[in-house]
């Protein structure tokens, strides 16, 4: 994640607070019934790039754990998720738990064409032009 932010320059400190159409989406979400819910476009459009952290099936081992670990400056704990939730608030961007893991949001300030990437065997993915996130709450 954090050679990704650095190589595409994307920006955390806009986006710490909850952006204005996910306020609305979320004013919403305590409506929705069960096999409802919501996505939303990333990429150019909404400026928008969604990192997906499923960490559900992670070890220590974890080549990413690892790698922020040492970028960030953090000490990896015992518990997987510890580690998770210290990195994600040392990037300090808007984050929504997901069932597997986390949602981290960030504003792509000049519009710029981010692919989606999936990595199976590390459980991290990107979401960028064309991609989308299912919404926080949908059932």
């Amino acid at each position: 994640i954090i050679r990704y932010i650095e190589k595409e320059n994307l920006q955390t400190k806009e986006i710490k607070k909850k952006p204005v159409y996910l306020q609305y989406l979320h004013s919403k979400i305590y409506k929705l019934k069960k096999n409802e819910g919501y996505s939303i476009l990333t990429g150019g459009k909404n400026k928008l790039s969604v990192i997906d952290l499923d960490i559900k099936d992670w070890t220590i081992d974890n080549k990413f754990i690892k790698y922020c670990c040492e970028k960030l400056d953090l000490e990896i704990k015992e518990n997987v998720k510890d580690t998770v939730i210290d990195i994600v608030n040392k990037i300090n961007t808007y984050t929504v738990k997901s069932p597997n893991g986390f949602h981290l949001y960030f504003h792509n300030k000049n519009g710029q064409n981010i692919s989606n990437t999936q990595d199976n065997k590390e459980n991290v993915d990107v979401r960028g032009e064309g991609g989308l996130i299912i919404g926080a709450y949908t059932q």
